[in-house]
Order: C-alpha cells, then structure tokens, then sequence
C-alpha cells in the first residue's frame, strides 16, 4: 500500500524528531530531580524535555506530589515508582559533573529542536498545497506556527532572532541524519564517550610515561583508518619516530628491531606492504618546535588549509613556548582557549595532550592518588575550556602493563573509567572491555 505524501511526511516527521534528544542529558536532569525535587519549580521544568517513558513517569510523578504541596522523598518515590526501579537506581549513581543549570538548559534546547521540526513538518505540508487553501486559512496557519515558535522559545527562557531561529531549524533538520561522530577505535573509552563529534576540544592528560603520546597516535591512526583526515603538530616528538610507531602497531615489528636494522626477510616483506596502506596518507605531521602561545592558532589554520584535516592533534601543550605574557598561566589559557575557538569555527576535533602535575602520583596515607582534573598542569582554564578530559594512570597494583583511564569530564555525556593494556612491541593500548 502506498502512503499518500503528506501522511509519510508526517511519519518521517515524527520518526526524525525521535532522535533529537540526548539520553544522558534527559538522565542527568532526572538524577537532578531525585536529589531536590523542588528544582522542577526553580528551573521551570517541562514535560516535553524527556522522551524516555521511564524518564516522563518519573518527571510526572514528581510533579504530581509538587502540585499537592508534598516534597517527595527517595522512599516515597521508591514505592510510587515500582515499574521504574531499575532506571531510576541507574539515574541515582550519576555524578553531575556541570551545573544543574547547564543540563536543563540542554534539555529545552533539544525540546525546542523537537518543536521547530513538527513546525517545519507542517510548513512543508501547507508549501505543497498553497493553491488550495484559503487565504484566511494560510494566515491562522502562519500564526499557529509563529505561536508554537514563541511558545518554545519561552520555554528556552531566552528570545530568539529570526537568523537564530533559521540556524536552530536547520541544525534540528540536519540532526536527523546520522550523527558525524568518529570513534576513537579504543572500546572501553568508546563504550563511555560514544563518538565525539567535531567542534570538540579532547584533553588527554597524564604524567611523564604514563602513555600521552602513545594513546594520541593510536587514536589518529584508528580516525585515519575510517578515512578521517589527522593532522599532529608534534612538538615533543620528531615524525620519524612517531612514523615508526605507526608501522609497529600495524605490523608488530618493534620499534627497536626497525631502529637496529636487525629484520629479518619476513621483516622486510611486510614493511614493503606499508606502501599499500593508504591510511597513513591521511595522517600529516609537523614537528617544528617553535609553536607558541602568538603562533598557535596561525600554525593550526595552516596545517588544517594544506591538508584538509578535520582532526588536529597537539602534543603537547605544556611545551608551547609563550610570548603574549610574561605569567605561563595567561600564556596556557590563551592557547587553549585559541584551540577551543578553531574546534568551533573550523569544525574540528582537538585533542590537546596535557601534562599533569607530579601531585597526581604521590601518595598519601600509603595509598596512591588517581588523577584529578585540579590536576591540570599551570592552568584551571584547561578544565573550563575542554569537552572532554580523559587521565590517564600506570596501575602498578594490577600489573606493569596496566593503565587505568578516567573521563572526568564529557559535556553532555557519560563519565567514567576503564583499564587499558599496553603493548610494548606494537606500542598501542589493548583494551579490555572493561569499564567502571
């Protein structure tokens, strides 16, 4: 059976408007509620900020008990929301890494995104049939529109132009196709990030030998291989030893034996199949040292307009020189916020390597410290700027080879932690599906 235009319009409508929501956000807010129900009345909360079922009875539950005067406890809910006990002890052990605020807001926006397009649904519909209808009809459809507009825009609590409104219309058009993400090809920290999209700036962080560097190259290598296009501006590592390492981790010849010249026939034969891989055609470098805090955004725009990457990698920050100021903390925060603007002006991915300072080894009362973000080396800006903030940590309580990472920090997304093993011959990180 064929479905007339108009009624597949609509289906397509609704079934695209399914995926402009974001779970993790719509799970932080529920969470938010839990804890102090009362924040539905002081951030304004609606019904259409949650797609989940679960997420709608628990939100509508709570409402109920506000509406009668009661402040729900934990235990009250507990009883009322029998059919929902197991998502709401999911939502209950989410750490709120941002605001309270900084989530409700993501939530309207994504309920606004859903209201423009059944808007733009109808629009379509009436564009499509204009001879037909009357002109007093054309003009209370226009109205309708115009009230549903302003009706969500009072909800996002904020006016919104008529370039804005174009702009939202068309991101929330463009987000019903599949999202642009890439994957870092690492499963446990993929299983945690699910993709990152472009115009994120990735901070991977740690203390000397811990794997910064290691981590980074097998991250673009694994973009390269989907055919993403990775410019590193490497200024503590020449390229021909991060070329080597590329070669060992798809080959396994260690990086010793191809520095020795110790390979054998079999060696050779493999190495000379290197030429057939087309991905390292896709991965750029530039090895130049004199990047600083004045320079930086210059060198990244060029090395983004000569090779077209979508991807930049810089390793790493603490070493760019600085000219713009004479206090280094002035000098990190410029370049790191300089790397914060270009993700979003060039619609790129920047992962920044970061130190982190030796504190985030010591020890205190015989136990080993983990990574903290405060541990961010010479400056509290990188932890404002950054989307996502990854450390990492050599677990010598599990073995020599054992790294544990943490995402600290994931703007709309999950947080967490996993173990990753590092072998030494191929020089990556194996993980081994396990996350916290």
């Amino acid at each position: 059976m064929r479905i007339p235009g108009s009624a597949r319009r609509r289906i397509e409508a609704k079934a695209m408007s399914e995926h402009i929501r974001n779970v993790h956000v719509e799970d932080a807010v529920i969470a938010l509620l839990l804890r102090d129900p009362e924040a539905m009345l002081r951030y304004e909360m609606d019904a259409e900020m949650f797609t989940q079922p679960a997420a709608l009875s628990v939100y509508e539950r709570i409402r109920a008990c506000i509406e009668q005067g009661i402040v729900p406890d934990r235990a009250m809910l507990a009883t009322d929301l029998k059919m929902q006990e197991e998502y709401v002890e999911k939502v209950s052990s989410i750490v709120l890494q941002n605001p309270a605020e900084t989530y409700v807001e993501k939530a309207r926006e994504y309920m606004l995104r859903r209201r423009l397009l059944r808007a733009s649904e109808e629009l379509a519909r009436v564009a499509t049939s204009l001879q037909e209808m009357d002109p007093d009809d054309l003009a209370g459809f226009a109205q309708t529109v115009a009230d549903s507009v302003s009706k969500g825009a009072a909800k996002a609590r904020r006016a919104i132009s008529r370039h804005e409104l174009a702009c939202v219309l068309f991101d929330a058009l463009s987000t019903t196709q599949p999202r642009e993400v890439a994957y870092t090809g690492i499963h446990a920290i993929d299983a945690i990030l699910e993709g990152i999209e472009p115009k994120t700036l990735v901070v991977i962080a740690a203390t000397p030998s811990t794997g910064k560097t290691v981590l980074m190259e097998q991250i673009a290598n694994n973009l390269a291989k989907t055919g993403e296009i990775c410019g590193v501006m490497s200024i503590e590592t020449a390229a021909d030893r991060l070329a080597r390492r590329a070669i060992a981790a798809q080959t396994g010849i260690s990086t010793v034996k191809m520095k020795s010249g110790e390979l054998s026939e079999d060696d050779f034969a493999v190495l000379a199949d290197i030429a057939n891989i087309q991905h390292y055609g896709r991965i750029w470098y530039d090895d130049r040292s004199d990047v600083t805090d004045a320079n930086f955004a210059m060198r990244v725009r060029a090395l983004v307009s000569q090779t077209g990457a979508k991807n930049v990698f810089v390793d790493y920050l603490q070493l760019i020189g600085g000219q713009m100021s004479d206090n280094r903390r002035l000098q990190i925060d410029s370049v790191v916020n300089a790397a914060k603007e270009l993700a979003k002006e060039l619609g790129l991915r920047v992962f920044l390597i970061s130190q982190l300072s030796r504190q985030a080894s010591e020890y205190d009362d015989t136990k080993k410290r983990r990574p903290r973000m405060y541990h961010l080396k010479e400056s509290s800006g990188i932890e404002q700027a950054a989307d996502v903030i990854i450390l990492l940590e050599r677990d010598t309580s599990i073995g020599e080879r054992e790294t544990r990472f943490y995402i600290d920090k994931n703007r709309d997304g999950r947080v967490g932690s996993g173990l990753l093993w590092f072998d030494p011959v191929r020089m990556i990180f194996n993980s081994n599906d396990y996350t916290d």
